[in-house]
């Protein structure tokens, strides 16, 4: 937007990166191989017209950098540069360039070793087309990160509570678990929204009820009661959300109590 031109990419797609598009490869997730290609093509674009060229599937593989085939004043589609100056495109550039002179920083010339790099997240492997063979096999591979262990959630007031499954559970909608899940969504929606997994941390609470030989009220009311003390969530706004009767208040508080001994 500053200096606005056309620039056109052009390169041949040679044999070699033919046949790592073709090549069926795989990733882990979730503890199992997935299949997967290395075969959309994605553009780094710098402010000189070049273009950094990458394959992207499974992983990031970079192939090259182009300069530009042919500098043109329209596009395919017959726009100039004219006409994105009268739309406002330059008047963007000129009001976001004194924001950041106002604040102290300079955007022209554009700073090249901010744009000039590559940026990635820790979790993906980069590989460029040399570490690939002709017919598309890697060759040097990159040693996998090694993932820190994830911190061991503790649930307040439920020291025993089982662990949430790795993969999330969906409660059945003909069921009672279901039925007061959406009651707390449409009326308690800031209680719920904070519990972790709240499918299956229902659905723990209300089995552990059901163990205690609780009949389904007060299995309802030992639930809310666990919820509640899961979050620390008042007492006073569930019971107005949820028009809760006197006779539920007292048993709701009385099992916060038992629970958060």
């Amino acid at each position: 937007m500053y200096d606005l031109k056309f620039y056109v990419t052009k390169f041949d797609v040679s044999d070699k990166i033919k046949a790592l598009m073709l090549k069926k490869k795989s990733f882990r997730y979730n503890g199992s191989d997935t299949p997967c290609y290395i075969n959309d093509f994605v553009f780094g674009l710098l402010p000189n017209g070049h273009a950094k060229v990458w394959l992207y599937g499974c992983n990031y593989v970079y192939i090259d950098e182009f300069a530009p085939f042919k500098i043109m004043r329209q596009d395919y589609e017959g726009r100039t540069v004219e006409r994105l100056k009268n739309v406002g495109t330059q008047d963007v550039a000129l009001k976001r360039e004194k924001q950041a002179n106002d604040l102290g920083y300079s955007l022209f010339p554009i700073p090249w070793d901010k744009v000039n790099k590559v940026y990635a997240r820790d979790n993906y492997l980069v590989y460029s087309i040399n570490d690939y063979n002709d017919q598309g096999e890697l060759i040097n591979p990159r040693v996998e990160p090694v993932k820190p262990e994830p911190p061991k959630v503790s649930y307040r007031c439920w020291d025993d509570k089982p662990p949430a499954p790795d993969r999330p559970i969906k409660l059945n909608k003909s069921s009672p678990q279901y039925a007061l899940q959406r009651l707390l969504w449409n009326y308690s929606p800031d209680l719920i929204g904070q519990i972790p997994a709240s499918d299956s941390t229902l659905n723990d609470a209300w089995n552990e009820a059901t163990r205690k030989g609780l009949d389904e009220d007060h299995t309802q009311t030992w639930v809310l009661a666990r919820l509640v003390a899961l979050s620390d969530y008042p007492l006073d706004k569930l019971y107005k959300e949820l028009k809760v009767t006197e006779k539920g208040q007292k048993s709701i508080k009385q099992y916060v109590d038992e629970m958060c001994l």
